[in-house]
């Protein structure tokens, strides 16, 4: 008989913890044994708010306000909201993934489905990006799309196509205003995924640059879009990173090495390099664990040694490294996180 484990949740948020909470749970997942992702995943929120690694293609954050702008003529009488928006995604999974098997030059463009073509995917396009869109107040913030999709009435009002009384609204007056058109939304939005992909027409890349500066003006992702300089920094840390033999870098290290000095804005120059140091400092703790964990595990003298050395390699290089090392508290990295007392 196959054990099974069931649960009663009472509203969509805890539906959806639980479905995170099981997909952590699941096979190929990445093991957080010293309890220092919660560190690091704060300090991630700081520089790229409303982003995540499993982002994609910026045109998610248009597609699920468009499936609800089409609510009013699109669902049918005897459909729940919920039935509506599911068949509507589903049907746009589809039209995504035949657009690229039609299209085999562009192959290598990322969207969800790629290993799974019938659209019915684990974590649809709109749970992974629905922080990203309330973020950017793609939608009205706070709100969850099972609220959105509660009754018949339109939807438009609480959507990206009318912001009234927000910053963006009152600084560039009817760029953003009360017609749907003005941020990209036409009723035939899904034939121009039919014919372009997942490309951004000119308006939604100016709509998302727009809110990127207004509603996350200290985030890494605004410097970007605003500073050219900037942007090709960026682009260079993935080239050096790859020449680097300096023992386990990654390129954000050398992209905030490079360029922190030409950030103007003082909160995201703190914060990279508060995020820079962090990610020197907490490599040491992992060389420490692995030493303890390979120790019972019997491996041999020289592999162990071959570790030890690493750490004394990190020890001794840090403070060189390190931006700031005279200011760097580990304690102001783990501000707004959980940790528990034990981890710090």
């Amino acid at each position: 008989m196959v054990s099974k484990i069931g649960w009663i949740d009472f509203s969509p948020l805890q539906r959806d913890r639980v479905k995170k909470f099981m997909d952590l749970m699941g096979m190929g997942g990445v093991q957080d044994e010293l309890g220092v992702g919660m560190i690091r995943d704060a300090m991630s929120n700081r520089i790229f708010p409303g982003f995540s690694t499993l982002y994609t293609r910026a045109k998610y954050f248009f597609i699920t306000p468009y499936i609800l702008l089409d609510r009013d003529t699109k669902q049918k009488k005897n459909q729940s909201g919920r039935e509506y928006f599911r068949k509507a995604e589903i049907n746009t999974n589809r039209t995504i993934i035949n657009f690229y098997k039609e299209n085999p030059d562009r192959v290598k463009e990322s969207y969800f489905g790629k290993d799974k073509q019938d659209g019915e995917l684990k974590r649809q396009p709109s749970e992974i990006y629905w922080n990203g869109i309330t973020e950017l107040r793609l939608v009205e913030p706070g709100s969850t799309l099972d609220q959105l999709l509660h009754d018949k009435r339109s939807t438009v009002e609480e959507l990206l196509s009318n912001n009234q009384g927000d910053d963006v609204t009152k600084e560039q007056g009817e760029k953003i205003g009360s017609n749907p058109a003005s941020v990209g939304y036409t009723t035939d939005w899904i034939h121009e995924i039919e014919q372009h992909g997942l490309s951004l027409n000119p308006i939604e890349a100016q709509t998302l640059i727009d809110r990127l500066k207004a509603y996350t003006p200290d985030s890494l992702p605004a410097e970007l879009v605003s500073n050219p300089n900037i942007w090709e920094h960026y682009k260079d840390a993935s080239t050096a990173y790859k020449k680097s033999k300096h023992y386990k870098d990654n390129a954000m290290v050398y992209f905030v090495e490079e360029a922190y000095q030409l950030i103007k804005n003082e909160r995201l120059r703190n914060n990279l390099i508060a995020a820079h140091d962090m990610s020197l400092f907490l490599y040491g703790p992992h060389i420490a664990y692995n030493i303890r964990l390979w120790g019972k595990f019997q491996a041999s003298d020289a592999f162990i040694q071959d570790r030890r050395e690493e750490g004394r390699i990190w020890l001794n290089t840090l403070r060189s490294r390190m931006i700031d090392f005279a200011h760097f508290d580990i304690n102001n990295c783990m501000i707004n996180t959980n940790i528990k007392p034990p981890t710090k």
